[in-house]
């Protein structure tokens, strides 16, 4: 089985082989439906992900999602900056220490967008 495994790795990319799985299951099925008469049930698998390089274009639904990400990212990092110093200052928060997370969430806003959600 495992020589089977790495030859099936070596011979066929990683998109195609549930493309090649569903070819020999149909062609098996069809030959099987010949020989008996009667159509068989098959179930039908979800079609293979699409394989992309690393540095194709993104698509709009991937770039929603990072911008999603970002804006949790940015929520997080005031909430955690302001929490920061409520836990330093025995329960007391001022308009400047909210003032300090507002900040800190625009700088992981704008590194993330930057980098991560352009």
């Amino acid at each position: 089985p495992r020589a089977i495994n790495q030859a099936i790795a070596k011979y066929y990319a990683p998109g195609m082989r549930e493309e090649a799985a569903e070819d020999v299951s149909a062609k098996s099925a069809n030959s099987k439906e010949a020989k008996s008469g009667k159509p068989e049930k098959t179930v039908q698998k979800p079609a293979a992900k699409e394989v992309r390089s690393k540095s194709a274009p993104l698509t709009e639904d991937q770039k929603r999602e990072r911008l999603m990400i970002t804006a949790i990212a940015t929520c997080w990092s005031i909430i955690g900056t302001v929490g920061l110093f409520w836990f330093l200052n025995n329960g007391l928060v001022g308009v400047q220490q909210i003032m300090i997370g507002v900040v800190a969430g625009a700088v992981v806003f704008g590194l993330m967008k930057a980098t991560y959600a352009r």
